[in-house]
């Protein structure tokens, strides 16, 4: 059976006090999926990517193991061998929230997505604002 992936995007922007050549590598599991960022030729001690990159992991990862996490590591580029010289570790549990799908509330006064863990919304707009934006166009 195919194990179904999910996919995040994360923008990668820069490192610093860094004294060489350097890129990221972006996983969550390593044997299923990961993405680099180019190396930073021109950054000098402080590199910037500002690059998305899409990584992709199992669909039950953040339910099924408690530290499933975005890793981020750091390496430097050489021309023997790459070298590591900094990581980053984000528990995915942190960003996974209950939701509803975008549909109408009140009444059909509201539209939008709720946020049920804290009772607000991830967007939401008035039905006469969404008749003026619609006019708009």
């Amino acid at each position: 059976m195919h194990q179904r992936l999910r996919e995040i995007e994360v923008l990668i922007i820069s490192a610093q006090d860094l004294k060489m050549r350097a890129y990221a590598v972006v996983y969550v599991q390593k044997g299923v999926h990961v993405a680099k960022t180019h190396v930073d030729e021109h950054g000098g001690t402080n590199p910037a990517w500002n690059e998305v990159v899409k990584v992709r992991f199992k669909e039950d990862s953040p339910e099924s193991d408690v530290m499933a996490a975005l890793n981020v590591d750091i390496y430097a580029h050489r021309h023997v061998r790459e070298k590591p010289v900094g990581s980053a570790r984000v528990l995915l549990r942190r960003f996974e929230r209950p939701t509803r799908k975008l549909e109408w509330w009140d009444g059909g006064e509201i539209l939008g997505g709720r946020d049920e863990l804290a009772g607000g919304a991830w967007l939401a707009c008035s039905r006469d604002v969404l008749k003026l934006k619609l006019g708009e166009f």
